[in-house]
């Protein structure tokens, strides 16, 4: 079995998060101003939502800096 390395899991799962997430934002019709807002709120489906692409956009993040750092 294959071993992937830290990184490109980290891009996945991230990725998979913003895949799943971004066209709900828009089925959802949450507004950018009341993006942060609706983070506050977790009860609802739009703070649900945005906690997901949050996540996801963190995630992606972090897995370029991880492939950054490993290849120096």
């Amino acid at each position: 079995m294959t071993k992937y390395p830290p990184h490109k899991l980290t891009f996945v799962a991230g990725l998979v998060l913003l895949l799943v997430s971004f066209p709900l934002l828009l089925l959802l019709e949450i507004e950018t101003v009341n993006f942060f807002r609706h983070l506050n709120y977790l009860m609802s489906d739009k703070g649900i939502v945005c906690w997901m692409f949050s996540t996801g956009v963190g995630l992606v993040c972090i897995g370029l800096i991880i492939r950054a750092f490993s290849k120096a």
